[in-house]
């Protein structure tokens, strides 16, 4: 959920009046040009190898306000392309032309590029699939980003089924109910309840 998460930040961002750059930084797994279907011939590898200029590679979307740069080819030294000059050239670079810059990172476990983004940009949003993953893997994954001296904002929990959950006998499926009565919603909630116990059975 990095990928959609980090796209419907950026829509956001564009929505408000902000002129907005998403960026495919996953030099691993490439995703953003499926995504939006856009040509990924060329992207953020070929500036931070110097192979091309920023307005050559910048790309208009179907939004106002949001521009994007795909991946392009993947490098063989990723974390090596990361540590280089160029990534802080091309944050100062966008930082001219647009108001916000969204980079769709890699995964933090696993590999050195996660923290070096981390540690060149101005905030982090930690996103956290609910479904796969584990408490220690998100311990583990944040003090690296601490390592790496990035400076976490937040975090985002993908893929969460709220409708599943209760706490303390309270059952926060709240988005189902929004916008009804309290008489209905309690009434929806009884008829949830005896759903599930019959399921159950």
């Amino acid at each position: 959920g990095k990928s959609t998460t980090a796209y419907a930040m950026a829509l956001n961002l564009a929505r408000i009046g902000k002129r907005t750059l998403l960026v495919d930084g996953d030099l691993r797994n490439q995703s953003v040009h499926r995504t939006l279907s856009l040509d990924n011939s060329r992207g953020f590898s070929a500036y931070l190898s110097g192979a091309a200029k920023l307005e050559d590679l910048v790309q208009a979307s179907n939004s106002d306000n949001l521009w994007v740069m795909t991946c392009g080819s993947l490098p063989p030294n990723p974390a090596e392309l990361l540590s280089g000059e160029r990534l802080k050239a091309f944050i100062n670079e966008v930082g001219q032309h647009f108001d916000h810059l969204v980079i769709d990172g890699p995964p933090v476990l696993g590999f050195a590029d996660a923290p070096i983004l981390a540690h060149n940009v101005g905030g982090v949003l930690f996103i956290i699939d609910a479904r796969s993953t584990r408490r220690t893997q998100v311990r583990g994954a944040l003090r690296r980003l601490r390592m790496g001296d990035g400076h976490v904002v937040g975090a985002a929990l993908t893929k969460f089924a709220a409708s599943a959950v209760e706490y303390g006998g309270y059952n926060y499926a709240y988005d189902y109910a929004y916008g009804l009565t309290h008489e209905a919603a309690e009434a929806d909630g009884a008829k949830k309840g005896k759903r599930g116990k019959a399921r159950k059975n």
